[in-house]
């Protein structure tokens, strides 16, 4: 009989876990961040940004933009790193509706 290969990346730890899922959302920001500003200097003419805030920061330049998008996930994610730690099922569940 065959045994099931450990990953280590995958346990019971929670912490680890949640520091996962929050790598994944910060690469995640960072691949729209790049699209972003792809679609912009790709067609700059056609490109009509729906993000208020991005609209906004893009008037700034290319420079308000990065900083507000990399501000915004640091903020986000470190505040959600503080509560990943919540043990009531529905707080936990809220505090990803509100980090999404």
């Amino acid at each position: 009989m065959r045994t099931a290969l450990a990953i280590p990346l995958i346990d019971d730890s929670r912490g680890r876990r949640v520091a996962e899922l929050l790598i994944v959302v910060c690469i995640l920001s960072l691949a729209d961040l790049i699209f972003t500003v792809w679609a912009h200097v790709v067609t700059p003419a056609d490109f009509i940004e729906v993000n208020p805030l991005a609209r906004t920061s893009w008037g700034i330049g290319i420079f308000g933009l990065v900083v507000m998008k990399l501000a915004l996930t640091a903020w986000a994610s470190a505040s959600f790193g503080a509560c990943g730690d919540i043990s009531a099922p529905k707080r936990r569940c809220g505090c990803w509706r509100w980090f999404m």
